[in-house]
């Protein structure tokens, strides 16, 4: 993608961004509630292609921040 200028635009969707990608992209979320539950994490990974290799998910001990998680 190109625009009229010359410089690439930024990718709109999921499977432009791993295009761009020439071997893994892993994707990762967590849910946090406060310092004193546990946290819900949560991943994906995928080929270059946008394919879904694997996943997982996970509940871990609590941590000091929704950023730390």
């Amino acid at each position: 993608m190109h625009s009229s200028q010359g410089k690439r635009s930024a990718p709109a969707t999921f499977s432009e961004v791993i295009a761009q990608i020439s071997s893994l992209c892993c994707c990762t979320d967590a849910s946090w509630i406060d310092q004193n539950s546990k946290v819900g994490i949560g991943w994906t990974l995928h080929d270059s292609q946008g394919r879904y290799i694997l996943k997982g998910s996970a509940s871990i001990e609590p941590t000091n921040s929704a950023l730390e998680a």
